[in-house]
């Protein structure tokens, strides 16, 4: 099982991070509410005390946090994911967030090593982030992160596809249930 770094405990992080945690996987939570961590832990999760505590020793970073301004501050500080994170980390953002600012930071990702996977809990999934790469530049290290995603949404293939406009439907539920089997 793997160990994950789930960022963002709130109304739908904290519900996902015990799923995993249900599931079997190490998860170690961080939030800036104290309540919210305690519930992680009461569950058999973790709580950090800092971004870098989280995710230093991740296979995998969970952010769900509300919107683009907020992803921008939990990745890119000097005391964010992106400079704690190991080389090779999968980082999953489950926010909804504008699609620059999404292509923006896969890009700073992949120049620092990480993998990255964006699953907006309204949002579909282009076929071409399957791929690794989008109209807008690269979304993802391909040969590191098509396997991953490919096991991850393994369901494209269930008649959910619409081959019409290029898009697979990706809710973030379906994708948390493909991880607990992982």
């Amino acid at each position: 099982m793997s160990t994950i770094g789930f960022i963002g405990l709130g109304i739908m992080g904290g519900p996902m991070a015990r799923h995993l945690v249900t599931a079997g996987h190490t998860v170690v939570g961080y939030d800036r509410s104290e309540e919210r961590m305690q519930a992680l832990v009461e569950s058999g999760g973790g709580a950090a005390d800092s971004i870098e505590q989280t995710v230093k020793n991740a296979d995998i970073v969970a952010i769900m946090v509300p919107d683009s301004p907020d992803v921008q501050a939990v990745l890119l500080p000097e005391d964010g994911v992106f400079a704690h994170a190991q080389p090779g980390t999968l980082v999953i953002d489950f926010s909804s967030i504008r699609p620059d600012i999404t292509a923006e930071l896969a890009k700073t990702a992949v120049e620092r090593g990480l993998r990255i996977s964006q699953h907006g809990c309204r949002d579909g999934l282009p076929r071409e982030v399957l791929r690794g790469r989008s109209q807008q530049g690269p979304i993802a290290d391909s040969k590191e992160t098509e396997p991953k995603v490919r096991e991850y949404v393994a369901f494209q293939n269930s008649g959910r596809s619409k081959p019409d406009d290029g898009v697979v439907t990706l809710p973030a539920r379906v994708l948390m249930k493909e991880m607990s089997r992982i």
